[in-house]
């Protein structure tokens, strides 16, 4: 009897357990077959989070929101990922795309790094087209030929300026650098208004880098300025020992005028003499040193008919103004150097215009009252025959 009952419990708790086993669901670490995507699931039916572990420590997590945290229990959006790892060449950073052997984007909170196993790769943003905004509201935008469009102020290697729309703070690096192999503006300013198209001021205590340096080594003009009803190059210096423009090299003019109206002057005086003045310059018939140390001042070739600067500062001392060459030349701008300075004087020849003219006219008189003297005698002559 009792051998019986026990094969019936038996039977009993067989019984059982196949029911258990056939109404319970499970998922196969070997994988599963015949689900149903609107029907099977892997998660939770109340409102309890869902973690995900390995080596029993939690690396997931999905909250009854819907918000999935990676490395954080508490998802801050739809997918947070939070690690102590920052971006560089070879640290994998919160988040990498691509094989890190090979090319790859790494990112952390502020750092977005294309790479090449280890070194920095190129990083390229609507490859295919479409434009590109950054900044507040789009305030800086990309064009898909490239060109950039800033509604607010964009600053380069420094901070904004309120008062410009680029500010370009180069510290120890060259400003801005435009090459141009075609035909077109290598930079091209266009304006309305008050003040200057261009505005360039150089503050260093150095004299001889250029505010703007004009260089063409074709046919083409250094410098170049056009203008229907202002003035096409202004030069201005507030300092009588410096010049508004130096021309190492010949001058080409149509026209020149200096300021000569009467209401710009006083102490105005009646030149006398002029001849006595003329009669102690002392021209001279000369050629230009073209020693390597003078070579920088492009002073001309050939003979050439002038005055000595010292000569004439004896006789009329202001026309003669002591001065310095020390301009930029293409090998003082490469290395950074200033050139030698080279100390000389320089003659106003266009005031010893007046001079001469006033000289003229006294031999003009001279010349008159001789020929009434000649005239004179020629009568008394006519007369005695």
């Amino acid at each position: 009897m009792k051998t019986r009952t026990l094969r019936i419990a038996a039977v009993c708790m067989l019984s059982g357990v196949s029911t258990l086993t056939s109404s319970a669901q499970s998922w196969s670490t070997l994988g599963n077959a015949g689900t149903a995507p609107g029907t099977n699931f892997l998660g939770t039916k109340d409102r309890q989070a869902l973690a995900f572990r390995t080596d029993n420590v939690e690396r997931m997590r999905m909250l009854p929101t819907g918000n999935v945290g990676i490395g954080t229990a508490n998802p801050q959006a739809r997918l947070n990922i939070f690690s102590s790892s920052s971006v560089s060449l070879t640290s994998p950073g919160y988040l990498m795309l691509g094989n890190k052997a090979q090319y790859n984007m790494a990112l952390d909170v502020d750092v977005i790094q294309a790479r090449y196993n280890g070194a920095a790769a190129s990083l390229y943003l609507n490859y295919y087209g479409g434009y590109t905004y950054l900044g507040p509201s789009g305030t800086v935008q990309i064009a898909t030929d490239g060109t950039l469009t800033a509604a607010g102020r964009v600053a380069i290697h420094g901070s904004s300026n309120s008062s410009y729309a680029l500010n370009v703070n180069t510290n120890s690096l060259n400003g801005i650098n435009v090459t141009d192999g075609g035909n077109a503006y290598a930079f091209n300013a266009s304006k309305s208004g008050s003040l200057a198209g261009i505005y360039v001021e150089k503050t260093s205590a150095s004299s001889f880098d250029a505010c703007v340096w004009g260089k063409s080594t074709g046919s083409a003009t250094g410098v170049q300025g056009n203008s229907n009803t202002g003035i096409g190059v202004y030069g201005i210096t507030n300092n009588s020992a410096s010049y508004a423009g130096y021309f190492a090299g010949n001058v080409y003019s149509s026209g020149s005028f200096v300021p000569s109206g009467l209401n710009l002057k006083h102490n105005v005086n009646k030149l006398d003499k002029a001849m006595d003045v003329i009669g102690r310059l002392d021209p001279k018939i000369y050629e230009y040193n073209s020693e390597k140390n003078f070579k920088p001042m492009n002073l001309p070739e050939g003979q050439h008919y002038g005055l000595i600067a010292e000569d004439v500062e004896n006789v009329l001392p202001t026309l003669v103004k002591q001065s310095k060459f020390e301009a930029a030349t293409d090998e003082s701008l490469a290395t950074g150097t200033a050139p030698a300075a080279i100390d000389f004087k320089a003659v106003n020849y266009t005031e010893l215009i007046p001079i001469i003219i006033k000289g003229m006219q006294e031999q003009q008189a001279i010349i008159e009252k001789q020929q009434q003297q000649i005239n004179q005698l020629s009568q008394m002559l006519h007369a005695g025959q």
